[in-house]
């Protein structure tokens, strides 16, 4: 870990700005602390620059197909209308762009890249979105016992918005007072539901409202208990 003492992903909040080894700087615009489970909500102003944010939907070309949801019952991929849109998976090593993404995440987050999945790349056309959900893998149900064993459990998620989409395509978190966040290019939101081994934080279920007019790019990385499989090969999302 990038610190001793760090046992989940986690940001600093004592200054509002962060600037990263590459030079780039984020703002804090927004946060909330969570007790007693010590969950985060940080929203970051400028994450990503607009550049940045083009190059990745460009990286996206040729690996997007229709999004599947891992059924709880059964772990089988399924299409559903639970969650329509497409996605993609982007690996680190292959990209300048990716790694030094990645770079900020970790110095952000002071988790170790190695505990990251792939990032993963979302479109939602007019009409898409995903139904409230949780990021985690239940303990609760025993078809994720597996994935527990095999992957960890998932202690964070950071959003990057890749484009603006004025007055919907907004991720909500109706257990958290009917908190929202509007995609505005470039920001990121950050959120940790680390909670216990056995019951994760499970007040950030969430969702997002659908597309009403243009569309939705977001770039998602999951920070996870344990280091991930990086390697490119044949997946889909286990979202």
């Amino acid at each position: 870990m990038n610190s001793p003492h760090a046992t989940h992903p986690s940001i600093e909040l004592r200054e509002n700005a962060m600037r990263f080894p590459d030079g780039r700087v984020t703002r804090i615009l927004a946060h909330r602390v969570f007790t007693p489970a010590s969950s985060q909500m940080v929203l970051l102003e400028g994450f990503l620059t607009d550049a940045e944010c083009d190059a990745l939907i460009a990286l996206s070309s040729g690996t997007l197909e229709p999004a599947r949801v891992v059924s709880a019952v059964t772990r089988e991929d399924s299409f559903t209308t639970a969650r329509i849109g497409h996605v993609g998976l982007l690996f680190g090593a292959e990209h300048d762009l990716i790694q030094r993404i990645e770079t900020r995440i970790e110095a952000l987050t002071r988790w170790p890249r190695s505990h990251f999945q792939p990032m993963q790349l979302s479109y939602y056309g007019m009409g898409d979105g995903f139904k409230l959900h949780h990021d985690f893998f239940d303990p609760a149900i025993p078809a994720y016992h597996g994935a527990l064993k095999r992957q960890g459990q998932r202690l964070a998620t950071l959003i990057v918005y890749l484009n603006d989409c004025a007055g919907s395509g907004n991720t909500v978190f109706p257990a958290l007072d009917g908190l929202f966040v509007a995609p505005q290019k470039g920001n990121a939101l950050f959120f940790s539901y680390p909670g216990t081994a056995t019951d994760p934080d499970r007040r950030f279920v969430h969702g997002s409202t659908p597309v009403s007019a243009g569309h939705k790019w977001i770039a998602t990385t999951w920070l996870c208990a344990r280091p991930q499989d990086r390697a490119r090969r044949a997946q889909r999302s286990r979202d």
